[in-house]
């Protein structure tokens, strides 16, 4: 399965990574088939399906601080995991902890 993805979501990536000055951020998780995304046990209408959600990680840097500078640069939904990754997508405004 193939999808566009938003290009908004670039910039959001690029804004974010540009704000931190990090080198890179690690992407864990883009675009997910339906399928795949309830093998991961994501919601049922994720933004990942869509093309328009990244789950990040940034070497020397938390969850909730990468968090934060995704809000302040305008991401719409914004997850934080214990599992030290951050979601962040196009969508409306929301956010969650898990």
């Amino acid at each position: 399965s193939v999808t566009e993805i938003d290009p908004g979501l670039l910039f959001l990536a690029a804004r974010l990574q540009d704000q931190i000055g990090a080198p890179h951020l690690l992407v864990i998780s883009a675009y997910r088939t339906p399928r795949s995304n309830r093998r991961k046990g994501g919601a049922r209408d994720s933004y990942h399906t869509k093309g328009m959600a990244l789950d990040v990680r940034v070497a020397g840097m938390g969850s909730v601080a990468i968090g934060r500078v995704a809000r302040a640069v305008g991401a719409g939904g914004v997850g934080t995991y214990r599992r030290g990754f951050t979601h962040f997508d196009t969508g409306p405004k929301r956010s969650w902890r898990r």
